[in-house]
């Protein structure tokens, strides 16, 4: 196959900082075993990302978005606010269930007995 340039790629993504970024990210995609439509012919995988990225044969936007997401740092307090809402959304509604149970919130009246025996009461 002809040599590729930048230059034929310039055509599909106009900045070449951001042709860097998106090629890059096509040949770790190359390295870690996603197969294109396009002989490789032995190139290197940087190679073989700027063909695909001139031949038109990967979706540019689609691979913008996982360039972005791949970059993005996971907040852990983000995390956790999403896994408390997801919570939420599964918490199961037990109000028409309700019992005349009680229970305090630090547990102390589960120590005392159930039924006490005065006996006043016996008399």
């Amino acid at each position: 196959m002809a040599r590729v340039t930048a230059e034929d790629c310039i055509l599909r993504v106009p900045n070449k900082f951001r042709l860097v970024l998106l090629a890059s990210r096509v040949a770790k995609q190359i390295i870690s075993g996603v197969t294109f439509d396009i002989d490789s012919d032995n190139d290197k995988p940087s190679v073989v990302a700027l063909r695909i990225i001139a031949n038109d044969l990967t979706n540019i936007p689609s691979l913008e978005e996982d360039l972005i997401r791949s970059q993005q740092a996971t907040n852990i307090v983000d995390k956790i606010e999403e896994e408390n809402l997801q919570a939420e959304e599964e918490e199961i509604d037990y109000s028409s269930n309700s019992s005349d149970i009680y229970v305090s919130e630090d547990h102390s009246d589960l120590n005392e007995p159930i039924f006490e025996d005065n006996e006043e009461d016996l008399e």
